[in-house]
């Protein structure tokens, strides 16, 4: 049985702090009813709550089950050691993606930079720059839904887990 499709509400309250209402649909739901619905629940909300309704999304999943993806994390991963990617449209605006636990031979040697000779690093690049999916397949785009054209920088990052950490 396929999953349901999450729709998520985001509510902003006077004193600043945010809050996020989950309703679920059937995983058959078009996108287009999918964001109807969505629209639909953020008016209900709006009336019911004190809080400003400020976004909504629609999370489908997607089933990896046939993909060659790993079982179990590597021993020596750690998310907070990543990569951050930074690309660049026709304007000029930046598009930044980070990948946590970054694989250790997708990094120059002795440096904080990204190996771009690295095949899984320029299968990642020529995806976003290009197109992913298959045929005719998807363009990446940047927030302002502008083309992304080319990869501005790579460079390992570091990122605090703040799980847990938080009084």
């Amino acid at each position: 049985m396929p999953l349901p499709i999450d729709i998520r509400v985001s509510l902003l309250d006077g004193n600043g702090n945010t809050s996020k209402q989950v309703a679920h649909i059937a995983a058959a739901t078009t996108l287009a009813n999918a964001f109807l619905y969505a629209q639909d629940l953020a008016e209900i909300l709006d009336a019911l709550s004190d809080a400003k309704v400020i976004g909504a999304e629609v999370l489908a999943p997607v089933d990896l089950s046939g993909q060659d993806i790993k079982t179990d994390p590597t021993v020596q991963s750690d998310i907070e050691s990543g990569a951050k990617f930074v690309f660049r449209d026709a304007y000029g605006l930046l598009y930044t993606s980070r990948i946590p636990a970054i694989v250790a031979s997708c990094l120059v040697p002795n440096s904080k930079l990204v190996d771009l000779q690295n095949a899984g690093v320029q299968a990642y690049v020529n995806g976003i720059i290009g197109v992913l999916g298959g045929d005719p397949g998807v363009n990446s785009l940047t927030k302002a839904s502008t083309d992304i054209e080319t990869l501005f920088s790579a460079r390992q990052s570091f990122r605090r887990n703040l799980k847990g950490r938080r009084r």
